[in-house]
């Protein structure tokens, strides 16, 4: 489930989570004079935040969900939500032929509507914003103008802007330790640096209206090229536009940060009349408006397929289109060849024929601009069309006689596409997302006037199971989840939620039942592997040793720069009797939260435990030598 803690909290967990600081000042990252590293800072301002911020981190005992409030400014981390996020950045990217890995995106609790890229190609979006869009497709264009924020390099350039929020965030921190310290309340430590973060990403990106163009024709580009249409991204800059006359602090961060102007939206407003995707959530296509006489139709064929191609290019002919044979495939797949051409739009649709069609249909659906469907008969070509918004049609030329395909083409091609509206999949997400959102941030009877017990959809039941759960209300919260489950019993989020409730009711084996189930479906899930292995090391029972361990690994392999990792890996080998490997993982913790001190005393204690000469001894001595040389500097700095 979600994390937060300092910065990142744990959503639905039972125990907040000791976090690096690394990730800690992740908001920091791009602010000029803070380009931040994992492992060694390199100004002293850098070293000394680090300190700063690691004087306040932490951990604690396992305690009871309910207990959790999220303060404004808290970073949230939850697997489900930023696979959400992935999903909308992922088609954009594509497009642009950027990586699809490239982003790193991230949540803060705030209710007001604002977003902003950093360097380092990270996101951040406003709770308030993912709650009052319409629909998934006005994030997905606000995401498409942020990431083209990053594609244009104008957080880079940005320059001056910058000075000013590093002083508020630096000044927040200070202020917070002395607060934590003279307390003796790292809670309120944590409050005032939190607030003084959101301070400096609220007013780092302070772009000119010539910037924003910028990002917007990016963004329309990017949109137009993934198959998806801008009008979320009209609507949602329609909504603040009023806002851009009130010089008050009621207007919303996101219009103080990108300035509007009439211009700008009228360019949007005529790119949505003239594109091919004027509703939201349109499917995937090269251009999902149908095919009609005149249009070009693409078609190619395999060896087996060769005749039959004839007998479909003139019945097109027939009909008023034009056909663009791409010839008979040898090399490369007739899907590929099809798929490729309707892709980059040299046709409105295409016909793949190969010996059974199959083939053709599965790899040709993998572009991102197809949507394609295997149909030997009419009914299948109709329900492509009007379910899936299909524009290529697989034909297996084995099943296949003259009439029947000519039949076939008309069916197809006459055949309407549906009314666009959201893509159920990726809606369901984002309503989903909303719902957990809402559940984990709002009062409970918040919750429930939103999602009654009137509304069952799958929303708004693991709304309700959010809500009790949060109060500890077990007997209601369980029976939903489970409920939730017999729909979904692949789900690795709802199974992830159902081992969190486990774990807060003191049950980590049934916990570590439903935290195996989940990583059955999403193995890869850090945030999942820590919540097992958290589990079995809260059951205290050896049996789980060798998995808990192996389970951590694996987790610290995925993400090794989240101290959380090696804290749990710390606590899990001091309770399993090695205390060489406790020492070493506890050095790892201290040394990514800036706790060199610590480092020297932990790399000491695992130096007379570890055996020499082995790949850990060897990491031992370089986190030794790093901490060493970094104390030295901030000695000869203090000087």
């Amino acid at each position: 489930m979600p994390q937060f803690a300092s910065n990142h909290s744990r959503f639905g967990g039972p125990v907040p989570f000791f976090d690096p600081a690394a990730k800690l000042m992740s908001s920091l990252q791009g602010v000029e004079g803070f380009p931040l590293t994992s492992i060694r800072p390199v100004s002293t301002a850098r070293r000394a935040l680090a300190l700063l911020i690691a004087t306040t981190i932490l951990t604690t005992s396992a305690v009871s969900v309910c207990a959790q409030e999220f303060a404004t400014g808290t970073v949230i981390s939850d697997t489900e939500i930023e696979a959400t996020l992935q999903a909308y950045a992922r088609p954009i990217l594509q497009a642009s032929g950027m990586p699809p890995d490239i982003l790193a995106i991230n949540m803060v609790v705030d209710d007001s509507i604002n977003a902003s890229a950093t360097s380092g190609n990270r996101l951040f979006f406003n709770t308030g914003l993912i709650l009052k869009a319409d629909n998934s497709n006005e994030v997905i264009g606000v995401m498409a103008h942020e990431i083209g924020h990053v594609a244009g390099g104008h957080v880079v350039t940005a320059g001056d802007g910058s000075a000013a929020p590093t002083a508020i965030s630096l000044l927040s921190t200070l202020l917070g330790v002395a607060a934590g310290i003279a307390t003796g309340s790292p809670d309120l430590g944590i409050a005032l640096m939190m607030g003084g973060q959101r301070a400096a990403i609220g007013e780092y990106l302070s772009f000119s209206r010539g910037v924003e163009s910028r990002a917007d024709q990016f963004a329309l580009k990017a949109l137009e090229g993934s198959g998806q249409s801008a009008e979320g991204l009209y609507t949602f800059f329609n909504r603040l536009a009023g806002e851009e006359q009130l010089i008050t602090d009621r207007a919303d961060p996101y219009v103080r940060t990108h300035p509007m102007s009439r211009d700008r939206m009228a360019t949007i407003r005529a790119h949505v009349e003239r594109s091919a995707f004027k509703k939201p959530g349109a499917a995937p296509a090269a251009d999902t408006r149908p095919a009609k006489p005149g249009d070009t139709i693409v078609i190619a064929s395999d060896h087996e397929g060769v005749e039959l191609k004839s007998v479909i290019a003139d019945e097109l002919t027939r009909m008023g289109f034009k056909v663009k044979d791409l010839g008979t495939a040898t090399n490369i797949s007739v899907d590929e060849v099809v798929a490729k051409a309707v892709d980059t739009q040299q046709g409105k649709a295409g016909v793949a024929i190969s010996g059974g069609g199959s083939a053709s249909s599965k790899t040709a659906s993998s572009h991102p601009g197809v949507r394609a469907v295997l149909a030997n008969d009419e009914a299948a070509a109709r329900a492509g069309r009007e379910q899936n918004n299909a524009n290529v049609l697989s034909v297996g030329a084995r099943v296949m006689d003259p009439e029947q395909a000519r039949r076939l083409m008309k069916a197809f091609l006459d055949t309407p596409f549906q009314d666009n509206n959201p893509v159920p999949d990726l809606e369901e997400r984002h309503q989903r997302m909303v719902a957990k959102l809402y559940a984990f941030l709002k009062p409970q009877f918040a919750t429930l006037q939103r999602y009654p017990e009137s509304n069952v959809s799958v929303p708004a039941r693991y709304a309700r199971t959010v809500a009790y759960y949060r109060r500890g209300q077990f007997d209601k919260s369980i029976p939903l989840v489970d409920g939730l489950l017999k729909d979904r019993p692949k789900d690795p989020f709802f199974w992830q939620i159902k081992g969190d409730m486990q774990l807060s009711r003191s049950k980590p084996d049934e916990a570590i039942i439903a935290y195996r189930e989940a990583l059955k479906y999403m193995p890869n899930a850090s945030e999942i592997l820590n919540a097992k292995a958290h589990a079995m090391i809260e059951s205290a029972n050896p049996t789980y040793a060798a998995e808990a361990q192996e389970t951590l690994k694996r987790s610290a392999a995925l993400d090794p720069e989240n101290a959380y990792t090696w804290d749990l890996m710390a606590r899990g080998y001091a309770l399993y009797g090695d205390q060489g490997m406790s020492a070493y993982a506890a050095a790892e913790k201290a040394m990514l939260i800036g706790q060199f001190g610590d480092v020297a005393r932990y790399t000491m204690q695992a130096d007379k435990l570890l055996e020499k000469g082995t790949p850990t001894w060897y990491r031992l001595q370089d986190i030794k030598i790093t901490a060493q040389n970094h104390m030295r500097e901030m000695k000869e700095r203090r000087r």
